[in-house]
């Protein structure tokens, strides 16, 4: 943990603090606020992880709480640093490697680790945090909102997206100040090159689903060889919020031109839902599910 308060009025950081969790857990994922409201008055801060127990798969939350006057009072979860709570997740399997068009070589799914960000926003009568990671083969997106995190946690919903027999994995999710949701990713298979593409749904669709067609936000060609033994991809992608208007959604991820090592390139697209209650800045966006009505910007 740093020492945000004074790292912003560029002085000094008391000296950073951590928490020592044992070998029974790894991969932790803080939680990132969205939003003008902050949480309410003396939350903690929340770690998340997700596990495959091989029958019951669940989500781990941990509150950690800081005091820079005493470090020893500083708390992360109970006991000897176990997690404050729990949430039973439906069963997912592991994915294994992305498959490429015109190779063997398959990509780094990284499943099922959580990926960034946990996205936390304080809709005052209730506190959401939306995490995504990949599972299955082929690898599909699961995504989960989990209501009262401080308290006695929920699991409001949770869905994979998975509509064919392309993989999809290095996601990342998040929710506008209305509570519709983006969610972007990577795309790759037997014919489909490593791509970028993204989905979404509006805070009244059914529970658990992505609703709307997938934006295709750039197109790749070619596969990525491994390097150094390895092949990892994104490593990470991210979701977030235009703090400007609260409707705006910029994503960033890695996509491919042509084949070789470490010749991805980035794209950066920026688009949002017309129900947003603070207006729209485009002249179509996510007024239908037809992926005409989609606009993002980019180069």
């Amino acid at each position: 943990m740093f020492d945000r308060e004074n790292l912003i009025q560029g002085v000094a950081p008391r000296a950073p603090q951590y928490f020592n969790i044992g070998p029974a857990y790894g991969s932790l994922l803080p939680a990132d606020i969205d939003g003008d409201m902050a949480p309410p008055d003396g939350s903690p801060g929340y770690f998340f992880a997700a596990y495959d127990g091989g029958g019951t798969d669940y989500m781990d939350i941990w509150e950690t709480s800081i005091n820079w006057d005493t470090p020893a009072n500083s708390t992360c979860g109970i006991g000897t640093n176990d997690p404050n709570s729990s949430v039973t997740l439906t069963s997912f399997s592991t994915s294994g490697g992305i498959d490429q068009p015109g190779t063997t070589n398959d990509l780094d799914s990284l499943s099922p680790r959580l990926m960034f960000r946990a996205a936390y926003r304080n809709f005052d009568d209730h506190e959401s945090v939306l995490l995504s990671h990949t599972v299955g083969n082929p690898a599909g997106m699961r995504w989960y909102e989990i209501r009262n995190p401080g308290g006695t946690p929920v699991l409001y919903q949770e869905g994979t997206y998975s509509p064919d027999a392309d993989e999809r994995w290095m996601g990342a999710v998040s929710m506008d100040g209305s509570g519709n949701i983006a969610m972007g990713y990577s795309i790759s298979g037997d014919v489909t090159s490593p791509s970028i593409r993204a989905t979404g749904r509006l805070a009244g669709d059914p529970l658990g689903t992505m609703t709307f067609s997938e934006l295709e936000i750039a197109t790749g060609a070619g596969h990525q060889n491994p390097s150094y033994g390895a092949n990892r991809w994104g490593d990470y992608s991210t979701m977030s919020i235009d703090p400007s208007d609260d409707c705006t959604f910029w994503y960033t991820q890695e996509y491919i031109t042509t084949t070789g090592q470490f010749i991805w390139k980035t794209r950066i697209a920026a688009f949002k839902f017309n129900e947003c209650v603070t207006g729209s800045i485009f002249s179509d966006g996510f007024e239908s599910s037809d992926t005409s009505a989609w606009s993002f910007s980019g180069p």
